[in-house]
């Protein structure tokens, strides 16, 4: 209604940034927005106020190495040398624990969060009753959609024989499955595709960083990190064209149903598409040089050395 959007207005979307730290007001917001808005604006806001453990303490492990080092640095101007001991480094082995700790206990809360809130809507038996989807296609069936199974109803049952019942569409859910598993087929050949594109960017970035046209190795790991770039949000788009076009295939009855499938499509493409050269540096890289990986040595890509040199302090060195 009006007056619901003009209280969000005054409450919520403003850019008055004393009323930003005030807690969302959630029920009018689902009466304005909807189910599906209101929550993942709710998750927003959980996720951001649950950043402030972490904000905190990362501040302090900052504040905490940036001591240690100053600190260290003034040891070795000073005449008896003497060194700080490595707090920082207990201080990082604390923060990671914590934020171990702290990752189990933000998905423990947001599942009791996510929950009140399908209590308040009304939303806890939602996909068992959830209606079957504009688009969906099949036969004209007496029967009925429960629990996300189809229920036939018998034409000569006589307890039907005084009830108007009206046809439902119904396709079957064997064919629906069939479907689901052929479009893994598609999705394996451009993961395929996506991991040779991978590997010929890397290649082309290490051929430009030593060719003497370009002059200067950092301009070529320029070009080749732009171009891998391009190639991610090509393949993105690409296939995020080519994932709808598959979930509307496979004919899913409800909303629901079909974005979990969109979903679980989208992730696990991208999960390779934009992290593919991260898991090169991680695992190959470190592992051995992209020359060998790919069967030539004119192509040297050793990983960064990083060592503990005999007082205790880590360098790196680049090549």
């Amino acid at each position: 209604t009006a007056s619901t959007k003009a209280y969000l207005q005054e409450t919520w979307a403003t850019w008055k940034v004393w009323k930003w730290f005030k807690p969302q007001p959630i029920d009018q917001m689902q009466t304005y927005l909807g189910e599906e808005l209101t929550l993942y604006f709710a998750w927003l806001g959980f996720y951001n106020w649950a950043l402030i453990v972490p904000a905190i303490a990362g501040a302090v492990v900052f504040f905490v190495v940036i001591g240690e080092v100053v600190a260290n640095s003034a040891s070795e101007i000073s005449q008896d040398g003497e060194r700080a001991g490595n707090i920082a480094g207990w201080f990082s082995m604390l923060y990671a624990i914590a934020m171990m700790a702290w990752a189990t206990l933000f998905l423990v809360f947001w599942k009791r969060y996510n929950a009140r809130l399908a209590f308040q809507w009304n939303m806890l038996s939602f996909e068992q009753s959830e209606r079957s989807r504009p688009e969906y296609r099949g036969e004209l069936e007496l029967g009925v959609h429960t629990g996300g199974e189809w229920v036939p109803f018998e034409k000569d049952d006589e307890a039907l024989g005084n009830i108007h019942i009206v046809p439902t569409v119904n396709y079957p859910a064997k064919r629906t499955k069939w479907k689901i598993a052929a479009g893994f087929i598609p999705l394996l050949m451009i993961l395929v595709v996506v991991v040779i594109a991978v590997m010929s960017v890397l290649a082309l970035r290490l051929a430009l960083q030593r060719s003497e046209a370009i002059g200067s190795p950092a301009i070529g790991g320029t070009i080749g990190s732009v171009i891998g770039a391009v190639l991610i949000i090509i393949f993105n788009v690409l296939y995020g064209k080519l994932a709808l076009k598959l979930n509307q295939w496979e004919n899913h009855r409800t909303e629901t149903e079909f974005q979990d499938a969109l979903i679980f499509k989208t992730f696990l493409f991208q999960f390779v598409n934009t992290f593919a050269s991260l898991y090169y540096i991680a695992f190959a890289k470190r592992a051995n040089d992209f020359g060998q990986l790919v069967g030539t040595k004119s192509l040297q890509d050793k990983c960064k050395t990083t060592f503990m040199d005999e007082r205790g302090e880590y360098v790196q060195l680049i090549n």
